[in-house]
């Protein structure tokens, strides 16, 4: 969960976690305890060209204070006996909910 603009944003894991459509979610919360809702009709977070099946996201702040996430993918098709990797992404805070940055 991070705080960002005033708001409380939970992020979720939905699906299978051994498939590439395992992906994450966003819930805008009105404090760390709830109540929660879901903004979206979508996932924010979905499989793309090796990080395929992306789950377990948290977010964190760096050295220099700047919000990023962290999560895991397959890194090839989804499921055992595959690799997921770790990957660590940027945030857009500039507008009403975070936005994540594969690759930034």
């Amino acid at each position: 969960m991070a705080r960002v603009g005033g708001r409380y944003w939970l992020a979720y894991s939905g699906n299978w976690w051994n498939q590439d459509a395992y992906g994450v979610g966003l819930a805008r919360c009105e404090s760390p305890r709830g109540p929660c809702e879901k903004p979206f009709d979508h996932a924010v977070l979905v499989t793309r060209p090796g990080a395929e099946g992306p789950g377990g996201l948290e977010f964190f702040r760096d050295a220099a204070g700047t919000l990023r996430v962290v999560y895991h993918a397959w890194l090839d098709t989804p499921g055992y006996p595959g690799s997921r990797a770790l990957w660590i992404d940027g945030v857009d805070v500039s507008g009403p909910a975070p936005v994540l940055r594969p690759g930034g």
